[in-house]
């Protein structure tokens, strides 16, 4: 009952929309009586306009690498169809799981240029977005490069909830980066000279080279056992080189074998192992293998 020149209000709290778009809703006609006599009025019309989340997808190019090797990852955030705005000030923190970083030297980039918006890697093992403008129907795309991983195993990644100034918050998304270990060392041997008389002496040659231009090679040695017959002549010596290359190490001499171990290989170096005067007291061909270089 609404007395003469007054107003009556009435308030819904909550109304809500589960997926994004332009809602247009009307009361339908109005009625009452006035003086007896029946009018209709209206009806009133309002628009409700609802964001949807914005949708996620992130990958990792390559989605496998060695130890230390970089990759790529990329971060797309779209404005869904249904959505009739842009979604304003869109933001995520990615925190990288253990044992995934940052590379030295890693950058990162929003495209297009409309999405504006921050981006940073500056801390070891995370990306930080913020100020995302999405357009109706369109994309923003994060990349970052370098990411790396620093331990062997499956790096899962999520890049946390992304959230905005008038949108619902997405879950994000997560993809998978699958570190291996480095290669294996790569080994050559030779005797220098090939072909001596029996009691002369020849020097024995052995390169270890890390294969990763990217990180160091720790711990590495090997066992070289002598065929029988070949051994170090009185007064032999073994020398590693270079030494700022190969630190740590060792190289020992038994009369039939060499050792060595503790060689750190720098990245991208090699670590030569040579032994003077390797001698045969009687004829023949010896073929000698340093064993496995671990």
């Amino acid at each position: 009952n609404i007395a003469a020149g007054a107003t009556c209000t009435v308030t819904v709290t909550s109304v809500t929309a589960a997926a994004g778009g332009a809602f247009t809703n009307s009361t339908g006609p109005v009625t009452g009586t006035i003086g007896g006599a029946t009018v209709t009025g209206g009806p009133a019309t309002a628009t409700l306009t609802s964001v949807a989340a914005p949708t996620v997808t992130k990958a990792f190019t390559p989605t496998t690498g060695a130890v230390g090797a970089p990759a790529t990852m990329t971060i797309t955030v779209a404005n869904p169809a249904a959505n009739t705005v842009a979604i304003t000030g869109g933001a995520f923190t990615d925190t990288y799981p253990a044992g995934l970083t940052n590379a030295t030297g890693a950058t990162v980039a929003i495209a297009p240029a409309a999405c504006g918006g921050t981006a940073s890697v500056a801390a070891a093992s995370s990306l930080v977005v913020s100020g995302l403008t999405i357009a109706v129907g369109g994309t923003c795309t994060i990349t970052v490069t370098s990411v790396q991983g620093d331990t062997v195993g499956p790096k899962v990644n999520n890049t946390g909830n992304v959230t905005s100034t008038n949108a619902a918050t997405s879950p994000g998304a997560s993809a998978t980066y699958t570190v291996n270990a480095a290669g294996a060392p790569a080994v050559t041997k030779a005797f220098a000279p090939a072909t001596i008389a029996a009691g002369g002496n020849s020097t024995m040659t052995i390169t270890v080279a890390n294969p990763s231009t990217l990180v160091a090679m720790s711990g590495t040695g090997f066992v070289d056992t002598y065929p029988a017959g070949l051994t170090n002549a009185a007064g032999a010596t073994a020398v590693i080189t270079p030494a700022a290359g190969c630190t740590c190490d060792t190289a020992a001499l038994a009369a039939g074998s060499l050792t060595a171990a503790g060689l750190n290989i720098a990245a991208g170096a090699t670590c030569t192992v040579t032994v003077t005067s390797v001698t045969a007291a009687n004829g023949g061909a010896f073929t000698n293998s340093t064993g496995p270089v671990t």
